[in-house]
């Protein structure tokens, strides 16, 4: 069950969503606002789909933490099955609007991606795909999460994530140092930018409030980014051969474009595949 960290990233996410429409969140986040990093994710996407395509000609596709729809729309365009999870109930009826020529291939839980991943695994439902788009580290405990989500891939199928930050203490300082300045000057012309700067301040000396809606919605900032080594031992223990794809991530359209010039990684994907399966044909179940 959730535990009270959880819970509270939980809520504050939710309601962060929850007062934010599609149209403004695809205005703001970096893999859906630039080219380089949407042909990015879009090449992975359709390499682990290739892969699923030999299991099942039209694979199913569990995307935890869907939101707005953005990539569950690309994957039900590409013919799979998909089954999307998100608390938001704005957000998933937004979706439903994006997805309606896809209905008959798209069931949606409005559930706690912890408590969907146990109610799938108490049917005993798999999938040949589980994709988590800049959702990892919304999570407080996104190994024990990335462990459970193991248990709904398919034997052969593949897990892939995409647009988490990388540890921090893990870049480089230029890396670090430049990955915070493209980020400040794309924040000082946002909303309640004195605000942003104390809680940036506070943080920088390692203090977090869990009364904090915006520590608790921003989990990987005060926790310091997201460890890519942890997730993949935990997918090596359950039998996956996985990887890390490693890139430039930021909001400004000038800093994104410099920062990849560079060569500089702040941001990761993580590529993995289940042993095991099999070839097989259609299912006439649309989600079984």
């Amino acid at each position: 069950m959730p535990d009270d960290r959880h819970n509270a990233a939980r809520e504050a996410n939710l309601a962060a969503y929850a007062a934010t429409s599609g149209a403004a969140y695809r205005d703001v986040a970096p893999h859906l606002r630039h080219p380089a990093l949407r042909a990015l994710q879009r090449s992975l996407s359709d390499r682990v789909l290739g892969a699923a395509r030999l299991l099942d000609p039209s694979p199913r596709v569990l995307d935890l933490g869907g939101g707005e729809g953005t990539h569950a729309l690309a994957w039900l365009e590409a013919g799979a099955r998909v089954t999307v999870v998100d608390l938001s109930p704005e957000q998933l009826g937004a979706l439903g609007s994006r997805c309606v020529a896809h209905a008959a291939r798209l069931r949606t839980l409005c559930l706690d991606v912890i408590e969907a991943i146990a109610r799938l695994a108490r049917e005993g439902e798999t999938f040949e795909v589980v994709s988590a788009n800049s959702f990892l580290h919304h999570v407080p405990d996104y190994v024990a999460l990335v462990r459970e989500a193991c248990g709904r891939v398919a034997p052969g199928g593949s897990l892939l994530t995409f647009q988490d930050p990388l540890r921090y203490d893990g870049l480089g300082l230029f890396a670090r140092g430049f990955s915070a300045f493209a980020y400040g000057s794309w924040r000082v012309f946002q909303g309640d930018v004195f605000g942003g700067a104390r809680r940036r301040l506070r943080r920088m000396r390692g203090v977090h409030l869990d009364g904090c809606p915006q520590d608790n919605a921003e989990y990987h900032v005060t926790r310091g980014g997201v460890d890519a080594e942890a997730i993949v031992a935990a997918l090596r223990e359950r039998g996956f051969e996985a990887e890390v794809v490693r890139y430039f991530s930021t909001h400004g359209a000038f800093w994104q474009r410099v920062g990849s010039g560079l060569g500089l990684e702040n941001t990761f994907a993580v590529v993995a595949t289940a042993k095991g399966g099999e070839c097989r044909g259609r299912d006439s179940n649309p989600h079984g």
